[in-house]
């Protein structure tokens, strides 16, 4: 996922080495939403590697103004465009600290 640019994450499990793993993994990302991921510690550290982001979204942020809207490909199979080869849009995801691609 080297030129994914934009990635949300909202509400994750995500942590520290996940976050350097995406960070180390996605050099073209400009923005990034980790809202209400709260395993995300904001350290110094953390910030210094998010310092090259255009747009940053923090754990504590307010969810003001966002139009919240879920959903699982495992939960929808019938739904198309979720999960599918054909639609790459939704073929990632997360699941802990591991990044995983359906394809």
């Amino acid at each position: 996922m080297r030129d994914l640019r934009c990635l949300q994450l909202l509400g994750n499990s995500i942590s520290n080495v996940g976050l350097a793993a995406i960070l180390g993994g996605c050099a073209r990302l400009e923005s990034l939403d980790i809202r209400h991921c709260f395993n995300v510690e904001m350290n110094d550290e953390t910030r210094v590697m998010c310092a090259r982001l255009q747009t940053l979204r923090l754990p504590d942020d307010s969810m003001d103004g966002y139009d919240l809207s879920f959903g699982s490909p495992e939960m929808n199979p019938g739904i198309p465009g979720l999960g599918f080869p054909d639609n790459p849009v939704m073929n990632f995801g997360f699941r802990g600290d591991i990044l995983w691609d359906s394809w």
